[in-house]
């Protein structure tokens, strides 16, 4: 079986020993399937093996709906075997690495799904002790707080 080998229905088929290839040709809205030419100049055949990127390929990126006829070693449709549909779509671009956690939070260790639960966490935790220190330093009187020398006169 070929990796293009889909009906008009999105149906698989099996590919028959005696297809070599696959003459591209693009659907269009309206009339006959336009015909694709190659690097060369020549009508586009691509070898049964292909699949969809590198057919995306062998069409120069273009993003579109495409037909292909099965052909034998001479070059020739093959009359009783299906012909072949397929959709040119962009790739899925790439994901991104994420880089090293920086600032305060760079020596947090956490699970990667609950990293982002962790800093806040950290974040709250920090947040909830400067309170408390801020609380009980505030009844104070500012000598017992802070050692003379670094008192202002």
């Amino acid at each position: 079986m070929s990796a293009l080998a889909f009906t008009a229905q999105g149906d698989t088929f099996d590919v028959p020993e005696t297809v070599e290839a696959w003459r591209v040709r693009r659907l269009r809205q309206r009339g006959a399937p336009e015909l694709v030419y190659g690097r060369d100049g020549l009508p586009l055949t691509v070898p049964i093996e292909f699949d969809i990127a590198m057919l995306r390929d062998a069409v120069g990126g273009v993003l579109d709906r495409y037909r292909l006829d099965p052909l034998d070693v001479h070059g020739k449709v093959i009359e009783d075997v299906p012909i072949a549909y397929v959709q040119v779509v962009a790739r899925e671009p790439e994901p991104e690495p994420v880089p090293p956690p920086n600032g305060p939070y760079a020596a947090v260790r956490c699970a990667p799904p609950m990293s982002v639960a962790c800093l806040r966490a950290r974040a709250t935790s920090s947040t909830l002790a400067m309170m408390m220190m801020t609380r009980r330093t505030t009844s104070r009187s500012a000598t017992t707080r802070f050692p003379r020398c670094c008192l202002r006169s």
